[in-house]
């Protein structure tokens, strides 16, 4: 039987704000939210028989959010609609820059609130 490719995730909190223009709804105005984002990678098991140290996994991840926390996030992606949509892209788009090769990043999901989220899957290649 050959290696197996396995999946592992974490999760962290930040905090931030954003806008959006031209909307009928409630967000159109500053207004801030406590974002749980989580993050799934792939890959196939070391010597140690671990994808990645879960330790390493945080760090990454808590790396990238850093541009994000206690932000305005319309000025840090560069845009006047910063939807959670456009978050979870921009995350996923700099958490795939950083992996370490052999993984492959899965998933990421941003929940802007408890009942709602945005997630983005990555497709195998």
């Amino acid at each position: 039987m050959g290696a197996q490719t396995l999946r592992v995730g974490t999760r962290a909190c930040i905090s931030a704000a954003h806008y959006i223009k031209n909307y009928a709804g409630k967000c159109a105005g500053l207004h801030g939210h406590n974002y749980v984002v989580e993050a799934i990678v792939e890959g196939r098991p070391d010597e140690r028989g671990m994808v990645v140290d879960f330790v390493e996994l945080k760090r990454l991840l808590a790396e990238v959010l850093s541009a994000y926390d206690h932000k305005v996030l319309n000025d840090v992606l560069g845009t006047q609609n910063a939807t959670a949509e456009a978050l979870a892209l921009d995350i996923a788009r700099r958490l795939r820059e950083r992996l370490p090769e052999g993984l492959r990043l899965r998933l990421v999901r941003v929940y802007e609130t408890q009942d709602t989220w945005v997630e983005v899957q990555e497709s195998p290649e």
